[in-house]
């Protein structure tokens, strides 16, 4: 579905997540129910299902609305067009972090050598509190452009979250700041966890 209106996915950097915008909480078991009312019109044969229609809810004003779909006729799923013309609608895939960065490997062995890193935890205070990696400063990516940095900008910046997508973010607002030397530990901690210390507790 998400492909009708996303025919071409945006790049992951441009995408939000969980722990940044959330989601009201009884909205899921909202949307569920009435999807779950749909699939037994459907099964049971009786009312008038959504074929061909998209319902919007605005929770915030408590208003509902809908809109007509057109078939397209190259599509493989709903299209009436000989089949050697139809073509596949591209998947929307899950964000991933970028594999550029600097891997958990070689951030081990920086930190080994004692080399001049500062190393950045981006995440939010409750996640940090399940684990974290030793000697790691921490600022979450909503604070970077509010709260006054006290770092060189030529120091040498290692930043992780969780998956790698929020440090990302960080890492872009931090060169905006004029921050020169910037890395994003690819896969965040969990990646970290996985590949370098099995010991930390994942979440």
């Amino acid at each position: 579905m998400l492909a009708l209106f996303l025919p071409v996915p945006p790049k992951p950097e441009n995408l939000p997540n969980c722990n940044e915008t959330g989601v009201i909480g009884v909205l899921p078991g909202m949307i569920g129910v009435m999807q779950a009312t749909e699939a037994l019109k459907v099964l049971l044969g009786f009312g008038e299902p959504l074929l061909g229609r998209v319902l919007i809810f605005d929770a915030l004003k408590m208003r509902f609305s809908d809109i007509r779909l057109r078939k397209n006729p190259l599509c493989a799923g709903c299209g009436a067009g000989k089949p050697e013309r139809r073509v596949k609608t591209p998947a929307v895939e899950a964000p991933r972090a970028p594999a550029n960065g600097i891997s958990p490997e070689t951030l081990r062995e920086r930190l080994r050598a004692r080399q001049d890193v500062v190393l950045l935890d981006v995440r939010s205070p409750s996640e940090r509190a399940i684990c974290q990696i030793a000697g790691s400063r921490h600022l979450p990516v909503s604070d970077i452009d509010k709260a006054p940095l006290t770092f060189n900008p030529e120091a040498k910046l290692v930043v992780y979250c969780k998956t790698g997508m929020r440090s990302l973010q960080a890492k872009q607002k931090l060169e905006s700041l004029g921050f020169r030397h910037v890395e994003n530990l690819q896969g965040g901690i969990l990646n970290w966890i996985e590949r370098v210390d099995p010991s930390l507790p994942r979440y």
